[in-house]
């Protein structure tokens, strides 16, 4: 059964994996705009960019489908009470705008000649 407590605490290991998907979609799209190329091949870069900017997505849209599917409301209110829980809301939707943006670059280097 899920406690507050135990919600807690899982948030606050997924903040340290949002971190990291943070990171890694900041490094790409970085590096893709000062050097420009992973590979030398426009389409394999592109192609990373995107599995890499969908695989970003998917960890904020997995938290979200489970705050609102299978927490009930007094749990939604207790990470809503926290600071901890509107950072790791803050955190989501970070992770949700970097991951446009790295498919936003990947897409734009497939289809670059």
């Amino acid at each position: 059964m899920l406690t507050p407590k135990s919600i807690q605490n899982r948030i606050l290991r997924n903040m340290g994996l949002l971190g990291l998907v943070l990171l890694i979609g900041a490094v790409y799209i970085c590096w893709m705009a000062y050097v420009g190329a992973l590979t030398g091949s426009s389409r394999v870069d592109g192609s990373i960019g995107i599995l890499l900017g969908l695989y970003i997505c998917s960890h904020p849209a997995a938290n979200m489908l489970d705050m609102l599917m299978f927490m009930t409301a007094d749990i939604r209110e207790s990470i809503l009470a926290t600071r901890t829980g509107w950072i790791w809301l803050f955190m989501n939707l970070l992770a949700f705008l970097v991951a446009w943006a790295v498919i936003f670059s990947g897409i734009l280097r497939f289809v670059s000649r």
